[in-house]
């Protein structure tokens, strides 16, 4: 995938969201609309990657896929592939859609926008301007006060495989780490959340936690991994 030319011309759109119904409702939204061309969908960032002769402006990307993949590594993959990013979410997890602000997306969008909002948030990106809504700045300020911990991703990989089930052994194993490395980053994760007073001296409190900060999904949350 390449950045398309600043020749005059629709705004050249892929989008990554791993429901294919919302893939192909995003594709026929924007059909009609002159200033816009969806060339190209995804369900990863891992495939939208892959296509790489796709001539691309900007990337609508969903905050939430299926492969686990974190917003902010999902965003600093893309703005080093020299795209910009919009996030196309439901704005359902504060904590998230600030990594991936803070990662380098330009903007955010509501799924229930409309079609002239919506072109008019891609046409803005594309141009290089900071999509600043009022809906944004709401959701930054909330994000502003929660007590989320910053995790490298090793540490949130560890937290994740722990807090899932998996045995330490396992869990190292999957990580390809020795047990003893597995056991400083948990350790290193539990000092975190101490600093911000959340507790997780326990694997069940590190369960709570990561359910709370997106890690791993609750049972109660259905099967798979809900639209973002």
């Amino acid at each position: 995938m390449v950045r398309a030319s600043d020749a005059a011309g629709p705004v050249r759109v892929a989008a990554v969201d791993d429901h294919v119904p919302v893939r192909r409702g995003l594709t026929a939204m924007l059909a009609d609309v002159d200033e816009v061309q969806v060339v190209l969908t995804a369900g990863t960032v891992d495939e939208l990657l892959a296509a790489r002769d796709a001539r691309v402006d900007v990337v609508l990307l969903d905050l939430h896929l299926a492969d686990s993949s974190r917003p902010a590594a999902n965003v600093q993959r893309l703005v080093a592939a020299g795209v910009d990013v919009l996030v196309y979410s439901s704005l359902t997890d504060a904590g998230l859609l600030r990594e991936a602000l803070v990662a380098g997306a330009l903007g955010v969008v509501h799924k229930g926008q409309d079609t002239p909002a919506l072109v008019e948030a891609i046409r803005d990106v594309a141009a290089g301007q900071p999509l600043l809504t009022t809906e944004w700045a709401a959701t930054l300020d909330a994000a502003r006060g929660d007590s989320r911990p910053h995790l490298s991703e090793r540490e949130a990989e560890a937290l994740a495989l722990y807090a899932s089930g998996l045995p330490m052994k396992s869990a190292a194993r999957r990580m390809e780490i020795s047990l003893g490395s597995f056991r400083e980053y948990l350790l290193r994760v539990r000092r975190k959340y101490a600093e911000v007073d959340r507790p997780a001296s326990t694997k069940l409190d590190l369960y709570h936690r990561a359910v709370e900060d997106g890690y791993v999904r609750s049972p109660g949350a259905g099967g798979g991994r809900g639209a973002g």
